[in-house]
């Protein structure tokens, strides 16, 4: 298991030469993963809120959000909330909603977790993974 922050460095090398980077597992999965410079931030069903809502004013990383359209843990007002605070960042973001996935949806041990909350969605992992791809060639490959 890699630590989130360990896993974008990885990502972050095969991206920059050109290679496809392989699906793994990480422990910090949901946090934000920032790659050097915070060129790129991306969230895999994290929590949308922040205790400083201001600081999306002084971000200077393109942000990619990827949620389940049906996760408990992140209610509606949060994800209204986060796309106020988002609109008036001086940045590129993007907010993908994937429609019946649940928190954890792109960890194929969701399921076992032994709560109703918790959900592996094939679907949303792919669809999330892609997007990161996409983002982190677009960001890395260009400066």
């Amino acid at each position: 298991m890699q630590t989130g922050i360990h896993a974008a460095r990885t990502i972050k090398k095969r991206v920059e030469s050109g290679a496809e980077p392989t699906p793994f597992k990480y422990r910090d999965l949901g946090s934000m993963a920032a790659i050097s410079r915070r060129r790129a931030i991306v969230s895999f069903h994290g929590g949308l809120s922040s205790p400083r809502p201001q600081d999306a004013a002084r971000l200077r990383a393109r942000v990619l959000a990827c949620h389940g359209g049906a996760d408990p843990l992140v209610p509606p007002a949060q994800v209204t909330e986060f796309v106020s605070h988002m609109g008036r960042a001086p940045v590129s973001w993007e907010l993908q909603v994937y429609a019946r996935a649940l928190h954890g949806f792109t960890n194929p041990e969701a399921d076992n977790a032994g709560t109703p909350a918790l959900a592996y969605n094939e679907a949303a992992d792919r669809h999330s993974w892609q997007a990161m791809l996409a983002l982190f060639r677009q960001t890395l490959r260009a400066g």
